[in-house]
């Protein structure tokens, strides 16, 4: 869904900010779920994904491992992923319409498609990938009401705060040569940020940027 680019493979014109207008409105793909289909695992989920699905579904993110989500090795971190059916490719939560089942609890990866984001140090700016959706006569769309944020500074600030600190323990872990100083490493990540709960009750931003902060 999201290919591999670097910032130099970007030109002015296809850098976007939150405020921007941009070509993606697609009438809600009716007809289409192209972009849900022939699929490897790829879409990794953040701490903030998982939140919603796990509240959507009313399930703990241990009893959707194996039913919808699937821990895989991610440069050296142990992280949870979509999972995609062996057969199909195409993803769990499609259902037999062809629609997604968690469309409202959807990640942040299938939000904005078909934009992606290219960090340079703290800060990341959209891009649209070309040709990524089949749609025609795509409507422009600001951004910011693209993503369905209504906090979208929260989730901004979140979105760097995590993939920095996804930065650091990846060089941790590279940099280790003890197997077991490694596991741990990626362990610490997903026992922090997935398994260990959140109060529904509170704001769910500031409750993940204390934990960004402890773990700094």
């Amino acid at each position: 869904m999201l290919r591999e680019v670097s910032a130099d493979m970007l030109t002015p014109d296809n850098r976007f900010g939150a405020g921007d207008m941009v070509k993606v409105g697609c009438n809600d793909c009716a007809g289409c779920s192209d972009c849900c289909r022939d699929m490897e695992a790829t879409i990794v989920l953040d701490p903030y994904d998982v939140y919603r699905l796990t509240g959507f579904l009313n399930q703990s993110f241990e009893s959707l491992i194996g039913n919808g989500i699937e821990l895989q090795i991610v440069d050296g971190l142990i992280l949870p992923l979509l999972s995609m059916e062996n057969e199909s490719g195409c993803c769990r939560f499609l259902n037999k319409e062809g629609r997604c089942s968690v469309h409202p609890a959807r990640p942040g990866i299938c939000r904005m498609y078909p934009l992606g984001r290219i960090y340079e140090g703290e800060e990341f700016s959209y891009f649209l990938q070309k040709d990524a959706c089949p749609a025609k006569n795509k409507t422009k769309v600001k951004i910011k009401k693209w993503m369905g944020e209504e906090n979208y500074a929260a989730y901004e600030a979140f979105v760097k705060a995590w993939h920095g600190l996804v930065v650091k323990f990846r060089k941790e872990a590279l940099a280790a040569t003890d197997v077991e100083v490694v596991k741990a490493i990626g362990m610490k990540l997903l026992q922090t940020f997935y398994v260990q709960g959140y109060a529904r009750n509170e704001e769910i931003f500031p409750q993940l940027m204390e934990r960004v902060k402890q773990c700094l």
